[in-house]
């Protein structure tokens, strides 16, 4: 175990587990940095290949390593790497990904010299397991990092209907911020996600459109968050507990800067706790895409909420023209919001057919509910 280096501006985190392959070019992509006042934190999460002796060929005084005990998991072995550093700023990378040479000097500048911004993120190009880059022919997502820059109303608007699109070891951060913010443990699969969606709600981002890290995307699933059916049922939970809260502690400027135009009852005081609360509630029942059953289950619960309150309730009744009978219906039509699409397909074959008629009609329910809402 080497000792930590003293007075460092940047920390680099690098949470290490089974990229024996990967993790040699990892690291000597930060020591090839133009920016050379870091120190590097590599924290193992028990790896069972060569990665520990791979990780101990590498000599410089500015590397921090310690392999832990036992696994504890990804965001744990973060977390903890991040209690280990320095630095003013904080800047992660994966054991399996690697920089380009400008990457810390680049985004170093920028924080010192825009001290309104608390993150910065960049571009990334995709490469696969050989080190070659993967283009959008090769990988549908090589884009996915490729954003143009929002205010905090506009981002929580990209992230509510689109959700992650920021690329994790592409961050500088100011330290402080994790001072009041860790990872979540109970996120496998979105940990980053859920981390960015609480942090705008209170800073402020950059991310620039270089392209300053070599994403790797692995073969045969093996990527933490490949396309695997457990992976798509975890991610599909995870996405409901970043749902859930995702309006929590949004100021209302930020609501109305990114979500003025679909506010359904425009003379509302959205100042009012409870205007507020029914326009967020009714945004999740108007989503449309494959994974809307989760925004509408969770829009029906923010419902039962207000409606169970006598003045939320009065508001609905009196202002949106949604009543208790309309709640009724939508409890009936949104029966499978709770199973999902393939379990209700499963169920049918063990209770008939048709006893599953009574099966929500998604559109057909929110045409209704927008034509309340309009009178």
């Amino acid at each position: 175990m080497s000792s930590k280096p003293h007075s460092p501006l940047v920390s680099v985190v690098v949470p290490s587990y089974n990229h024996a392959k990967f993790i040699k070019e990892a690291i000597q992509s930060i020591l090839s940095q133009t920016y050379q006042n870091f120190e590097i934190i590599i924290i193992d999460d028990c790896s069972t290949d060569r990665s520990i002796e791979v990780i101990n060929t590498i000599v410089d005084s500015r590397i921090y390593f310690e392999q832990l005990s036992e696994n504890h998991g990804a965001v744990d072995a973060l977390n903890y790497a991040i209690s280990k550093a320095n630095g003013k700023y904080i800047a992660l990378l994966n054991s399996d990904d690697a920089w380009f040479p400008e990457k810390l000097d680049k985004q170093v500048s920028f924080l010192e010299d825009n001290k309104d911004f608390d993150i910065v993120f960049s571009d990334t190009v995709f490469i696969n397991e050989y080190g070659e880059v993967l283009g959008k022919k090769e990988y549908h997502k090589a884009d996915r990092f490729s954003q143009s820059n929002r205010t905090s109303g506009e981002w929580l608007r990209k992230f509510f209907y689109d959700f992650n699109c920021l690329c994790h070891p592409s961050m500088m951060i100011r330290k402080e911020l994790y001072e009041t913010h860790q990872y979540n443990p109970s996120f496998q699969q979105l940990p980053d996600f859920k981390m960015w969606v609480e942090l705008l709600k209170r800073h402020k981002i950059f991310v620039s459109s270089e392209q300053l890290v070599k994403f790797r995307n692995l073969s045969g699933e093996k990527n933490s968050s490949a396309n695997t059916s457990i992976n798509r049922i975890r991610f599909s939970n995870e996405i409901y507990f970043i749902l859930n809260t995702f309006f929590d502690n949004v100021t209302l400027s930020d609501f109305h800067d990114g979500f003025s135009d679909l506010i359904q009852y425009k003379k509302g005081i959205l100042s009012e706790k409870y205007f507020l609360k029914c326009e967020q509630a009714f945004l999740y029942l108007q989503v449309e895409h494959e994974m809307a059953h989760i925004y509408k289950q969770i829009g029906l619960q923010k419902l039962y909420e207000l409606i169970s309150v006598d003045e939320s309730r009065s508001i609905l009744a009196n202002y949106y023209n949604f009543t208790d009978k309309d709640f009724f219906n939508l409890t009936g039509d949104y029966s499978g919001l709770i199973y999902g699409e393939k379990p209700l397909m499963n169920m049918a074959k063990h209770v008939g057919r048709k006893s599953l008629e009574f099966m929500p009609r998604v559109q057909r329910i929110v045409i209704k509910l927008r034509n309340l809402i309009l009178k």
